[in-house]
């Protein structure tokens, strides 16, 4: 089955899956892993790989959702394009139950992070219930603060934490940070926190928050704005360069106007004075490692990227102008870079950089 699999992705998308035998192993409980190598349409000379795990005996505590499969790319997939997955209130609980086993890195980024999304403030009951039934199946204790505080993988979760996360986000929040949390997770999840709402940052009239869909971003298309989601969605400080100064904020809000101009709404450090930014004039942004504890909604998603969109302006009886950059699209036989007004891959024909007649008519965004 999976070799027919690989053949019609082949023929439908020409990624080449014969440069490397696939590997796979079966368990003594029937799961499979094993995985696949690829080449792409770059053309490298080693070839990527994809890891499959596909597990048998797992106990699924709540019905699964099905959700959209979103890329960055401007290919469409096809329809319908959706994938049956874990609920969140299951993944929340999963995360929880492998913390308490194994206290690894990324278990205590997750299940702080999620600590934070805006979905599951009300589903800690819910999420408590599915966490004692993962963990029946599982055989093993319910993690509670007090075991997790005498686990013996503390020792390496300090050790860990930036040899495991350091190369993964763009900046890594202090392990202490997270850590400190762990007793107001517990709280929540025994009903003993009642988790009061924030409200919104006030802006103008007329304004409308901005937040695109995740797939919504495409190379190229304008400023980057992923340090500041970034930031916002890990309730940490920034450091932003604007009109010729830094200063360091507390990101809250995209806020789009209705004269066009895109703005981001933040609390500054020094003064803690409520402050817009017009996104076009920002100089330069750089994540800090400073945590900060929201007094207003932060009104950004926890996935990305993000970048801004073109900026539009209406004048008094004018038309509105875009500032809108180019995509940039490069030949995956020859490394040749075309810039376009739309995106897409489909390349004509063309010569290569040495001035040859070039094969390449397929290419990818960068």
């Amino acid at each position: 089955h999976l070799d027919r699999v690989l053949e019609r992705i082949s023929s439908e998308s020409g990624i080449d899956f014969a440069m490397r035998e696939h590997t796979l192993r079966v368990r003594p409980n029937g799961s499979l892993e094993g995985r696949i190598y690829y080449r792409g349409p770059r053309n490298a000379p080693n070839p990527a790989s994809v890891r499959l795990d596909l597990t048998r005996d797992e106990q699924v505590a709540r019905p699964p959702v099905v959700r959209p499969i979103q890329h960055l790319y401007s290919d469409q997939l096809p329809e319908p394009a959706t994938v049956r997955c874990y609920s969140l209130e299951e993944v929340y609980a999963e995360k929880i139950r492998a913390m308490g086993e194994r206290g690894r890195p990324r278990d205590l980024y997750d299940i702080v992070f999620l600590l934070d999304y805006p979905g599951l403030v009300d589903q800690s009951e819910l999420i408590s219930e599915t966490l004692i039934t993962k963990c029946e199946s599982k055989g093993v204790p319910v993690p509670t603060l007090e075991r997790l505080q005498e686990s013996p993988h503390r020792a390496e979760l300090e050790s860990e934490w930036v040899n495991m996360l350091g190369h993964q986000l763009p900046a890594l929040p202090p392990l202490d940070h997270y850590w400190g949390r762990l007793p107001e997770l517990f709280r929540w999840l025994d009903g003993e926190l009642e988790v009061e709402p924030l409200a919104p940052v006030a802006g103008g009239a007329g304004e409308m928050v901005w937040s695109p869909s995740p797939a919504a971003w495409s190379w190229g298309s304008g400023p980057a704005l992923e340090p500041v989601r970034f930031a916002g969605a890990n309730r940490l400080c920034i450091d932003l360069g604007y009109r010729g100064t830094v200063c360091r904020i507390e990101p809250y809000s995209l806020r789009v106007t209705s004269d066009g101009n895109l703005l981001l709404y933040a609390i500054r450090r020094d003064n803690r004075q409520l402050r817009s930014y017009r996104v076009d004039r920002m100089q330069s942004i750089e994540i800090t490692t400073e945590p900060f504890t929201p007094v207003r909604l932060v009104e950004f998603r926890q996935v990305g990227p993000l970048a801004a969109p073109p900026t539009t302006r209406r004048s008094v009886g004018g038309r509105g102008t875009s500032s809108a950059q180019p995509y940039r699209v490069e030949c995956a036989v020859c490394g040749k870079t075309f810039a376009r007004s739309r995106p897409g891959t489909r390349l004509k024909a063309h010569k290569d950089p040495d001035g040859f007649p070039c094969p390449g008519r397929v290419g990818y965004p960068v």
